[in-house]
């Protein structure tokens, strides 16, 4: 039996490994989405809710049958497309290691195309749009010509795939290469508007950071509104073109072959006035390097065929089988719940691979950090409001006139005590106008002043091998009003860094509660989890010490 080879078994892999990654980005993507959507409103009086992904949920509760009982409207679009709301931790890590295998399995993709000289398949090419036309008025008519039980020609094409096919999966490529450039530019570790150490080119290149989120939430869409007509198509052309993804090699095509051959030996061949679809085993020369190669034609024995096939399709169910249960493995309980899916026991080791990627990600930006690159400063005519950010009930200021900031680690071995007129009498306030960059995607830019940390570093120095500063607030409280200490590590580095300040003042005027009075944390290098406010503590140790948000399944280093 004649068959050709369509596909090189790195496209294959790549192609089918796609569909959990692209399922695990999307997951948590919509995930991380919740915590600061791109769409907002103003506030609706009746709901408070300001997120449009969240209008369509209460619309969905409201008007479709059987959902009218939902318990939370808001969150129906979150629950049925994403990981969950509130879920944010666990969906930053998913998202990363979902990331970096997407990036890695691209690689092996184009490693497939360049070996089996596919990519010369992709290319587009002058005839495309008239092409792409017409196998666009087919595809719309087929299902007419179906149910009226007439013939409905197939336009003839002498390229591996038709125009439309050729457009679509020369466009995927390109999203996953503007996926990965945008959510660089918008990751802390690439954030080019907050962070101009690494790569301050790359959001610039999308219009800055608000626009690559946009970009970024529109690529996704550019996959789900991809899969179902190439689903569909596939399923149309036959089973042929979807086993062929599964196996490799092609019999229609193979079938064709011979049969061109065959007529090019009696010499009868018919003229069309269309070209065959594939080209004739007779070309040995392509028009140009760029111009695409004929499919090699092999001759099998069918029981060799059914036996490759047999081996392929049971790798296949492997590897599908294996993906349910990594699913299973990373994906938490109220997110299978939802699915129909219990778990009966706790998976330990599923944390270790969640982590893996935001270690990488702290060792890269902690390896690239420089205390001679500096953050952007701005104008006043560029100050944003800038909300409560309280990750609590914001404390009572009775607080505020028996305050003390108190120093231990240091290398005279004693504790310290100061209040607000010391360090402000002490230290030179310097003013600075920087971008807070918060976990949850917003940002906001503010004038500060107060005192650097690198000053009271050098007048109170810590211990020897002292490498971490860990930065306390006792004041802190919970949602719920109870008492929340709230502890943050950072290295000394970043301390260090003539960015980095112990605040006093905000907007001109002195701190209030609601921005941590009377001195908090600036770290404008660092994404907002690690400015404390109301500091009480500051502690000095050899190691890294334990911190508030790591325990709770975001990184150590939360560099921007």
């Amino acid at each position: 039996m004649l068959v050709v080879r369509k596909h090189h078994f790195l496209v294959r892999w790549s192609h089918w490994l796609n569909v959990p990654i692209l399922l695990g980005l999307i997951l948590s993507g919509i995930s991380i989405y919740w915590a600061s959507p791109v769409y907002q409103h103003k506030p609706d009086p009746n709901t408070e809710n300001f997120d449009v992904a969240a209008d369509i949920g209460i619309w969905i509760c409201a008007h479709v049958p059987g959902q009218h009982h939902y318990n939370s409207p808001p969150d129906w679009t979150y629950n049925h497309m994403s990981l969950g709301p509130g879920m944010l931790a666990l969906a930053l890590r998913l998202h990363w290691l979902c990331a970096y295998l997407f990036m890695l399995n691209g690689m092996v993709y184009v490693a497939g195309l360049v070996s089996g000289g596919g990519w010369r398949s992709l290319l587009p090419r002058r005839t495309n749009l008239l092409d792409a036309l017409r196998m666009f008025r087919y595809y719309l008519g087929f299902p007419f010509a179906k149910l009226a039980r007439r013939q409905w020609l197939h336009p003839l094409f002498n390229t591996k795939y038709n125009a439309l096919q050729r457009a679509a999966y020369f466009s995927v490529p390109v999203a996953g290469f503007l996926s990965v450039a945008t959510g660089l530019a918008i990751h802390n570790l690439m954030r080019s508007d907050a962070k101009p150490m690494q790569l301050h080119w790359l959001a610039a290149l999308f219009g800055g950071y608000n626009a690559a989120r946009v970009w970024h939430f529109w690529l996704m869409w550019v996959y789900i509104v991809f899969v179902v007509p190439h689903v569909i198509l596939v399923l149309a052309d036959g089973w042929d073109t979807l086993r062929s993804m599964i196996v490799g090699w092609s019999t229609r095509v193979g079938r064709r072959r011979s049969s061109e051959m065959n007529n090019e030996e009696k010499g009868d061949i018919p003229s069309t006035g269309v070209e065959p679809e594939v080209k004739s085993v007779s070309v040995k020369k392509p028009q140009s390097f760029f111009g695409e190669r004929p499919l090699p034609a092999i001759e099998m024995a069918p029981r060799v065929l059914r036996h490759q096939s047999r081996r392929d399709f049971l790798v296949f169910g492997a590897g599908a089988l294996a993906a349910l249960a990594g699913a299973g493995f990373l994906l938490p309980q109220d997110t299978l719940s939802r699915m129909g899916v219990r778990r009966n026991m706790d998976c330990p080791g599923n944390e270790w691979f969640l982590n893996k990627p935001l270690r990488i990600d702290d060792d890269v930006a902690e390896a690239l950090y420089s205390l001679n690159r500096r953050v952007p400063t701005y104008t006043k005519s560029q100050i944003t409001p800038l909300k409560n950010t309280y990750n609590g009930a914001t404390p009572d200021p009775g607080y505020i006139p028996g305050w003390k900031l108190t120093l231990d680690g240091l290398a005279s071995g004693v504790s310290i005590s100061l209040d607000i007129r010391n360090l402000l009498t002490r230290f030179s306030v310097h003013e600075q106008i920087t971008r807070l960059v918060c976990v949850e995607a917003w940002s906001a830019i503010a004038w500060w002043a107060g005192l650097r940390f690198d000053d009271l570093l050098r007048a109170f120095p810590p211990m020897a091998q002292t490498k971490w500063a860990r930065v306390e607030s006792s004041v802190n409280l919970d949602a719920s009003g109870n008492p929340d200490p709230y502890f943050m590590s950072i290295d000394l580095a970043t301390a260090r860094h003539p960015q980095t300040l112990l605040a006093t003042h905000f907007n001109g005027q002195p701190l209030t509660v609601d921005h941590g009075a009377p001195l908090r944390l600036l770290v404008p290098v660092k994404l907002g989890l690690k400015n404390v406010k109301a500091i009480t503590k500051i502690a000095y140790f050899a190691e890294e010490p334990r911190d508030y948000w790591t325990d709770r399944g975001y990184s150590y280093y939360d560099g921007i």
